[in-house]
């Protein structure tokens, strides 16, 4: 199995701290108690951005 270069783990790791980052903000709101409407929507970009980060790394496998 291939292992990521260098240059594709420093750009999962920076996706996966935005999403880390999109998750604490999801928390803050869910401990403000705003609107089950807003907190679903940025559940999906965080579901968004996960994938993002999955298939950039199944695409970076497939290229090497």
């Amino acid at each position: 199995m291939t292992t990521p270069n260098t240059q594709q783990q420093d750009a999962m790791l920076k996706r996966l701290a935005r999403v880390e980052g999109q998750i604490r903000g999801i928390q803050a709101m869910i401990r403000r108690g705003e609107e089950c409407e807003a907190i679903a929507q940025q559940f999906a970009a965080a579901c968004k951005a996960l994938d993002k980060a999955f298939f950039a790394m199944v695409a970076g496998l497939i290229a090497d």
